[in-house]
Order: structure tokens, then sequence, then C-alpha cells
């Protein structure tokens, strides 16, 4: 999967939910852990610790290119 296709489908599985594992995205995905993770470090951020520890979350960018680009559709 070339890497736009993935941030694609990263962002429609972050819309299902909030938080995600590494392991959660390898089986929604099929795609090895370090290009995963590559693209991951682009778009959301890795939870160190915390109730949440040891999950990705969309960074706030993210969201807010999300919610453009859900507003430009709506708009058509």
């Amino acid at each position: 999967m070339d890497r736009d296709a993935l941030i694609s489908r990263l962002y429609e599985l972050f819309e299902m939910k909030e938080h995600w594992s590494l392991k959660e995205f390898r089986e929604k995905l099929s795609q090895p852990e370090s290009y995963l993770r590559q693209v991951l470090k682009e778009i959301a951020t890795y939870n160190l610790d915390g109730p949440m520890a040891g999950t990705w979350v969309m960074n706030s960018d993210s969201k807010e290119g999300l919610n453009w680009m859900k507003a430009q559709k709506g708009g058509d």
C-alpha cells in the first residue's frame, strides 16, 4: 500500500475510534510494523503513559486536516 493510501485508511480508522494499538493497525491494514510506525509518526502521537499508554491517537494537526476534508466533501 502506498503512503497516501495508508494515510487515508488510517484517517478512516481514527474516525471509528480515538485510540489504537499498533497490533490493531497491523490486523486491520496488513502492513509491516516499521512502515506503520513511520507513517503514524507523521499523523499521530504515541501515548507513553497514563491510562491509554501503548496506543496511538491522531495529532491535532491531522484532526484539523481531517475536519477540513470532511467539510469539503459535505459542501459538494
